[in-house]
Formats: C-alpha cells, sequence, structure tokens
C-alpha cells in the first residue's frame, strides 16, 4: 500500500514538474498556431498528459522537448479541424499588443504576427519554430518532415515574410509573446 502511495507521490511531482517547465512554451506556441488562449492552456495539459502516460507505460523519449511540441502541433490541428476554424481564424487572427518598452517596436511586432497568419501553415509553422531555438532535424521530427524540407519551409516563409512586412529582417515571431501568465 505505502509503495503505491509514494508511485504516486512521485508521479504527481514528475507532473508538476513537467508544467512548470513546459506549460507556458507550449501553450505560447499553440496560441501562435491558432488556438485561443484558453485552448492554448487546454493544448498544453494535453500533450504534457500523453507524456505521462506515455511515460507511465515505459515507453521512452529520447527528446523530451521535441515530442511535446509534436504531440501539441498535433493536438492544435486536431482542435481546430474539429472546431472547422483553422483557416478563417488564421485569416483573422488579431495581435493583442502586450506590454512593450516602444510603441515601434509593437507596430513592427503586429505587422509580423498579421503577416505569419498569411503564410502558409507549413511555412508558419516551421519560421515559428525556428524563431523559438529548435535545430532544422527537432523542427523535421516534430513536423514529420526531412530537414531539407524543413530549410525549405524556413527559407521559403522567411522570403516571404520580409515581402509582406517591406522590411529586410522582420520582427521574430519569438518576440510575439502568448504566454498564458501575461
Amino acid at each position: 500500500m505505502s509503495d503505491n502511495r509514494a508511485g504516486e507521490a512521485v508521479r504527481r511531482v514528475r507532473a508538476l514538474a513537467l508544467l512548470d517547465r513546459y506549460a507556458d512554451e507550449l501553450a505560447a506556441h499553440a496560441y501562435k498556431l491558432g488556438c485561443t488562449p484558453t485552448e492554448a492552456e487546454d493544448v498544453a495539459d494535453e500533450a504534457i498528459l500523453a507524456l505521462l502516460s506515455r511515460k507511465a507505460d515505459a515507453k521512452t523519449v529520447e527528446n523530451e522537448r521535441a515530442w511535446l511540441y509534436a504531440v501539441t502541433r498535433r493536438v492544435v490541428i486536431k482542435v481546430l479541424s474539429a472546431n472547422k476554424r483553422y483557416d478563417e481564424r488564421l485569416r483573422g487572427l488579431d495581435f493583442r499588443q502586450r506590454a512593450w518598452a516602444e510603441p515601434e517596436i509593437a507596430l513592427e511586432a503586429a505587422e509580423t504576427f498579421r503577416a505569419l497568419a498569411k503564410l502558409p501553415v507549413e511555412h508558419r509553422e516551421a519560421v515559428v519554430l525556428a524563431a523559438q531555438g529548435f535545430a532544422n532535424a527537432e523542427i523535421a521530427e516534430i513536423t514529420e518532415v526531412s530537414t531539407d524540407v524543413v530549410k525549405q519551409r524556413i527559407s521559403r516563409g522567411r522570403r516571404r515574410l520580409r515581402q509582406l512586412t517591406g522590411r529586410a529582417k522582420p520582427v521574430e515571431p519569438s518576440t510575439i509573446s502568448g504566454r498564458r501568465n501575461e
């Protein structure tokens, strides 16, 4: 009986550690892919629960972060497809200004965010993941394509962003916050 309680306590500690480590990051990613803030939180929680159940089944995950992003991506697609509003939401994506030091930065970020919404889903996803610091191999693992395809999508996505914003280097998507604690 005490072994069972100890095992449950270990699982709770592991769940809290995963939530602390990844919840905001995954929710921000889901938000950038088109979820509402509430949906983004739910998606992040679902991805973490999937990892916990996988660990409970003793199935190993080599790259925990990339695996969570891949699950987050699939859950976002499922959520938005189920609601039949994926494309409509991306076209009408609205940037909500956070606390910015300078208004010019806020305007550039809003313009970049709107331009991101105009990119094809595959290009937007690759550009956002690259801006968040993922290596091409990790992006390939998350999106389930080859690294050559990832490089191509990033290149085309960045080129199109430059065209849409009229700037040599648009504001990086990672500076556009979607975290739930802000």
